[in-house]
């Protein structure tokens, strides 16, 4: 068996008064924190006066700009797969309309889109206003807001009235046509 090192004794027996070295006053300062030299306490320093400063009034509150809001019909980021016919069944037709027209995202196509165009303000709000866009909007919003985002457009024209749905008659019979042979070339219809 081995036995743990044993510590090795102080260089300097430090519980003993007497005359001390100066290495023996460093050794036991540094290892006991006695024989350590003593300094006389500072003068208290004079108290330090701060001036108060001179009370500035606080300059006047500038008002905030008016708050502009500018608002895209629809976001074509949110709910967005690159599939069409999976947007198909996601977003309504308008919906895939206008995304496919400002935003390139939603359009009938096997390509990826390139990415969005950086949104700027528009020069209409198409939504303000637009319970009374018949009276309250001026003809330069109504063919804007038609064009981009088909919202103030005059109604459609009322749709063509149906055909006659298509006969499966056979046209009448010409009994003209092979008179004098009608007992072989007719048929027992005709």
């Amino acid at each position: 068996t081995t036995q743990a090192p044993t510590a090795a004794p102080p260089a300097y027996d430090c519980s003993k008064p007497g005359l001390w070295t100066l290495m023996k006053k460093d050794w036991c300062c540094k290892h006991y924190g006695r024989g350590c030299p003593t300094h006389p306490p500072p003068h208290p320093k004079p108290p330090v006066v701060i001036p108060h400063p001179v009370p500035v009034p606080a300059p006047a509150p500038v008002p905030a700009p008016p708050v502009v809001h500018t608002s895209l019909p629809y976001d074509c980021n949110a709910d967005y797969l690159n599939c069409y016919h999976c947007l198909m069944a996601r977003w309504s037709v308008s919906k895939r309309a206008w995304c496919c027209a400002h935003a390139r995202r939603g359009c009938p196509t096997n390509h990826p889109p390139p990415p969005p165009p950086a949104v700027t303000s528009l020069p209409f709000d198409c939504n303000a206003g637009f319970s009374n866009w018949q009276a309250g909007w001026s003809g330069g919003k109504k063919a804007w807001c038609c064009d981009h985002v088909h919202r103030g457009c005059a109604p459609p024209p009322p749709p063509p009235p149906p055909s006659p749905p298509a006969t499966s008659a056979c046209p009448p019979m010409d009994c003209n046509v092979a008179w004098k042979n009608c007992i072989k070339a007719w048929t027992h219809e005709k």
